[in-house]
């Protein structure tokens, strides 16, 4: 049992690790937002993908690991979580407190990710905000200025009809 848990603090510590790896690559995705870089944030991107692939695999470990846990004290996968591990372990304190320091660092990592996504986010929505401001100012620029010229039937003579090169920031 103890191997098992040693394997599982070492999972969980190679998804920490993965995570701050995410943690730094959204700092500076943080940057390349407000310099409005897109290709530099595609690069990011591309690189927190690839990242991500790593912690989808040691996630896949960790659920391995967890089930073979699992056999061995006959609880079900869905009832272990950390905690209940953690709480069942109090007979090898030494198990016990690798598990709740890694577990204690991971919960902290990924907040401080949380956090980081959500002001990521919130930077992206103003920058479109502002995106689709300046295109309709764009487009109200372009619009030809209305004047009340009628023709004869009473129909306006001045319209505001943009062309083929217009774009509807609405659709």
């Amino acid at each position: 049992m103890a191997s098992l848990i040693d394997e599982l603090v070492g999972v969980l510590d190679k998804e920490n690790s993965e995570y701050e790896t995410l943690i730094s690559l959204s700092t500076e995705k943080t940057s390349t937002i407000i310099q409005n870089d897109i290709g530099q944030l595609q690069i990011i991107m591309d690189r927190e993908q690839k990242v991500v692939d790593k912690v989808n695999m040691l996630e896949k470990q960790r659920e391995d690991t967890v089930r073979d846990i699992c056999k061995v004290l006959h609880v079900e996968p869905q009832e272990l979580t950390v905690r209940v591990l953690i709480d069942l372990l109090k007979k090898q304190p030494e198990e016990q407190r690798k598990l709740q320091d890694v577990h204690t660092k991971l919960r902290k990592t990924l907040h401080e990710m949380v956090r980081l996504n959500e002001n990521n986010q919130a930077l992206i929505r103003e920058s479109m905000e502002i995106l689709e401001f300046e295109m309709n100012l764009v487009k109200g620029l372009k619009m030809a200025p209305e004047t009340n010229n009628y023709t004869k039937g009473a129909y306006s003579a001045g319209g505001t009809d943009l062309g083929a090169g217009a774009f509807d920031a609405k659709q």
